[in-house]
């Protein structure tokens, strides 16, 4: 979900481990389960992930005060307050998102579906895209392999050295800096997802952006 230690993570520490709870057995017996085994999903699949470092008081100093980049001010006009630590709207919401991510990147992969996402930009300094190509079908597999592997995925490398002092610099001053995420689905056929105008990929990628 992060990659720990770097100048682009947070420097909370958590261990952001599954704990599975319904769903799951392993070949040998039931759950519980460690994690780096093989397992057969069956019905319906429940799991949580621990919040254990919590520091409450951070947030005291700024209950009323919207932070940059965040949804806090939205929080507090839909709520009439900020809550702590974001409440619903916190970054700490995306280890289900992976749980269930991963998951679903199996299932897809089953049925010959690859997602590759990568930054292409972080502020000025453009880190490659793969429209940049001369072959538009997509990202060939040796790129994707290698992709998944780096904390910083990029396809320009050789950039990389580049990117890592310009946010160490930026995170020195106290600033943050923005970026562009490009997402690459191959292997999915047209009109293979949906059946109308609401039920297409463009509606249900909106819908789970965009949901309150």
């Amino acid at each position: 979900r992060r990659a720990s230690r770097s100048p682009w993570s947070t420097s909370r520490v958590e261990d952001d481990k599954p704990v599975i709870t319904k769903g799951v057995k392993n070949l040998i017996g039931e759950i519980p389960v460690e994690m780096g085994h093989t397992y057969v999903v069956q019905g319906d699949l429940s799991a949580y992930v621990k919040n254990e470092n919590t520091k409450k008081s951070d947030y005291e100093s700024i209950s009323h005060i919207p932070r940059p980049s965040h949804a806090d001010y939205v929080s507090f006009a839909k709520d009439g307050k900020i809550p702590s630590g974001g409440g619903r709207f916190s970054g700490r919401l995306t280890t289900m998102l992976c749980v269930a991510g991963g998951i679903a990147e199996d299932m897809l992969k089953e049925q010959g579906i690859e997602v590759t996402a990568y930054a292409s930009s972080i502020g000025e300094i453009e880190l490659g895209s793969y429209k940049d190509g001369t072959d538009l079908l997509g990202i060939d597999a040796k790129t994707i392999a290698e992709l998944k592997h780096e904390d910083l995925p990029m396809l320009n490398l050789d950039k990389k050295d580049e990117v890592v002092d310009y946010i160490t610099q930026i995170a020195k001053s106290g600033d943050s800096v923005g970026g562009t995420i490009e997402c690459v689905v191959q292997g999915l056929n047209a009109g293979e997802l949906g059946d109308n105008l609401l039920s297409g990929l463009e509606s249900k990628i909106a819908y789970a952006v965009f949901l309150p």
